[in-house]
């Protein structure tokens, strides 16, 4: 196909999803070197001694040639994707708060976390230098569709030069004070708006949830515009009463819902999207690019 190995180096890197919601402590899998870690996050030796092996983490069994992948199939399959969050709940109450899925056709495993302490440890364990992996068809956008925006993804030492230009003015406590008041203002707003849209039993309406994806994005696009544009009372309007289907808003926030819906169709079914441009990756590059470019309009700026 004219790539390098390089291309897919990316792809071939274990993958973990975390879901702090169930916090314990004691995981029992682990293979990471050691390193100087805070008090919260420390392993001891006894938990070291009496580690199992990555093979030995539970999960679903593959079977020969299809090995996981079949589970996702329709009709014959075990799990219905497009219902994703009940398939990680799934995996919790079936095998518990590690689970590995492998056997997966063109991907590397994935490891599912629903610990926070151990989500911390690992965090805290990975050094100045990390590989951070993500999902290929986002490495894919990103390094390839994209790279005019996103540049080169930062891993190892590259990470490092970036993180230590950036960590100091993020942590100091001045920048994260001036974004207080405006997202506080857009929030007032959107209690407000909560209070009226309840109905004679108090309920919210059936599409809530798009609501808070418009005040995410209302405080999302505060903290790229800067304080200026709340200063200038120039407020975005995400929230506005007389928002169409076909604002550009809600248009940036179904673009967005989309995107990430189809993350796990994309990631668990057949990878024909690497090698050709199927029509579901097709229709996720163009909401991923409708998402991206009001950003681009924006940093230039500033």
């Amino acid at each position: 196909m004219g790539r390098s190995l390089r291309t897919f180096a990316a792809y071939t890197q274990p993958f973990v999803v975390k879901n702090a919601r169930y916090s314990t402590t004691g995981c029992p899998f682990s293979k990471r070197q050691r390193s100087q870690i805070a008090p919260t996050a420390e392993l001891s030796e006894e938990i070291f001694s009496n580690a199992k092996p990555y093979s030995e983490v539970p999960g679903p069994r593959p079977i020969p040639i299809l090995g996981n992948t079949w589970r996702m199939v329709p009709i014959i399959g075990q799990f219905d994707i497009s219902e994703f969050a009940k398939v990680t709940q799934h995996f919790l109450d079936t095998y518990g708060r590690i689970v590995r899925l492998g056997g997966l056709i063109g991907r590397p495993d994935l490891l599912f976390v629903y610990d926070a302490d151990e989500i911390e440890r690992m965090y805290r364990r990975e050094g100045p230098t990390p590989f951070r992996p993500a999902m290929p068809c986002l490495v894919k956008y990103k390094s390839e569709v994209r790279k005019d925006f996103f540049g080169e993804l930062p891993h190892g030492e590259q990470w490092r030069r970036f993180r230590s230009k950036v960590q100091r003015p993020i942590l100091q406590p001045q920048t994260v004070k001036k974004y207080v008041a405006p997202i506080e203002m857009v929030t007032e707003d959107f209690i407000k708006y909560m209070e009226n849209a309840r109905d004679e039993n108090g309920d919210l309406p059936h599409e809530f949830d798009n609501d808070i994806h418009r005040w995410s994005l209302e405080c999302h696009l505060l903290t790229f515009t800067g304080i200026g544009r709340v200063a200038l009372d120039t407020r975005l309007g995400c929230l506005s009463s007389d928002l169409t289907s076909d604002s550009e808003t809600q248009r940036i926030i179904d673009a967005a819902k989309f995107a990430l819906r189809n993350v796990a169709v994309l990631e668990l079914k057949a990878p024909y999207w690497r090698y050709i441009p199927t029509p579901l990756w097709t229709k996720y590059v163009n909401n991923m690019n409708f998402f991206v470019e009001p950003c681009s309009q924006i940093l230039p700026t500033h």
